[in-house]
């Protein structure tokens, strides 16, 4: 890229953050406004100038950043009759002169796309301030816990296995524990945003994209809350399982596309049966209050790790198993994969199809790991909800899995 185009996106910068501060700032009276569009236009543009000037004299870039901060600060102790005396303006300033230099120092994209996230984190002012006033002690921490885990503890993890069986890595498993809590919290946020009525059924079914198993440790204690709390929790849970079937089905098809036909029916089939009891578990509009939120903790990382070590060692038998009784053939290792994970099983079997095995065989053991993954998510349910799950999830997984077994043999 040429100087002159990187100067000419130096000032489009400064164009672009100017635009959202002019706008912000649009009812301001003459003197109470430090900078407006064409100030950002120009400071954008003078960062790039002196960028450019940069290239034989180093001293020059630094020269007018200290020239810009001082007119910056006499600009906001010069004019008393401002109303406004934050300092985000100035910053923005200071950093749209970094960014139009940088574009001049040849990273223009770069430069680009940081202008707008700054514009857009300007013109949040109001979401965000709202946000903050709406925000609880416990999601503050919870928040903080995610980043302590993701950014601080699972770097230093290692990677490899340290079992004697080689199969999960201290790393892996902190990435279990963190998308658990993560699907926990993405239901507190559903509940919070779009109420309990709906929430529940859009975290169940978003969550269901991922793991439904978790989805159903997660719901599964709220059966015990009363008989709002139950039909909200009994729909997560069943939305997330009638996820799971269109998941094996669009992930062993984009694998091996043969599959399609052959798996379309008894995916189907297993979630049409459960639409009517999810949208029958609909709580009825304004049921449940939001002060009688069960969800106290958005995202305990205590409970995403006891998970976590259930599946592991659910992981380790099912291997042992294997090894000790060997695997006869792809059936036996598909209902064995199915106490654990649906998507490993469809995975392994779509590309021994794509590699030349036979299609039919695969979708038996794929529809056969859904059917034990159901087995085994109901009387999960139904031990973490008590009797109430038994009925409200237990039942319906159970003609889902009868429809499914059905689909299966008329295919």
């Amino acid at each position: 890229m040429s100087d002159a185009t990187s100067i000419g996106v130096s000032l489009l910068i400064g164009l672009l953050i100017g635009i959202e501060r002019g706008w912000h700032e649009r009812d301001a009276g003459d003197g109470q406004r430090i900078a407006g569009i064409r100030t950002f236009s120009l400071i954008g543009l003078f960062g790039g100038v002196c960028a450019a000037f940069g290239d034989g004299a180093p001293f020059v870039l630094g020269a007018g950043l200290l020239g810009l901060a001082g007119v910056l600060a006499f600009a906001q102790h010069g004019y008393p009759e401002r109303r406004d005396h934050g300092i985000t303006t100035l910053i923005a300033a200071l950093l749209t002169y970094g960014l139009g230099a940088l574009a001049v120092h040849g990273e223009p994209a770069i430069a680009g796309g940081a202008a707008v996230l700054t514009t857009a984190l300007l013109g949040l002012k109001q979401p965000i301030h709202q946000l903050l006033q709406r925000l609880q002690a416990t999601e503050l921490l919870a928040a903080l816990q995610l980043l302590l885990l993701a950014v601080v503890i699972m770097p230093l993890l290692p990677k490899h296995a340290l079992d004697p069986w080689r199969l999960v890595s201290p790393y892996e498993f902190a990435s279990l524990v963190l998308l658990l809590a993560l699907l926990s919290f993405a239901g507190y946020v559903a509940v919070r945003l779009f109420g309990w009525r709906l929430g529940a059924l859009m975290s169940g079914a978003a969550g269901g994209l991922v793991s439904s198993t978790a989805v159903i440790v997660n719901w599964a204690p709220l059966l015990r809350e009363g008989a709002a709390s139950q039909r909200a929790a009994s729909g997560a849970m069943l939305a997330a399982c009638g996820v799971m079937p269109m998941r094996v089905l669009v992930l062993g098809s984009l694998i091996a596309p043969v599959l399609a036909p052959h798996l379309i029916g008894p995916a189907l089939l297993m979630t049409l049966v459960l639409l009517p009891f999810i949208l029958l578990r609909l709580p009825p509009a304004g049921a449940v209050a939001e002060s009688r939120l069960p969800l106290r903790n958005p995202m305990s990382l205590w409970s995403a790790a006891r998970f976590a070590v259930l599946l592991v060692i659910v992981m380790i038998a099912v291997e042992l198993a294997r090894r000790h009784f060997g695997a006869p053939g792809p059936l036996y290792a598909a209902a064995v994969g199915g106490l654990a994970d649906v998507d490993a099983v469809t995975l392994t079997l779509a590309r021994l199809v794509a590699a030349g095995s036979d299609g039919r065989i695969a979708t038996t053991g794929m529809v056969l790991a859904m059917l034990v993954n159901n087995v085994v998510k109901a009387t999960m349910a139904g031990v973490l909800g008590g009797r109430p799950a038994w009925r409200q999830v237990a039942a319906p997984l159970m003609l889902s899995n009868l429809a499914g077994g059905l689909a299966l043999f008329l295919v």
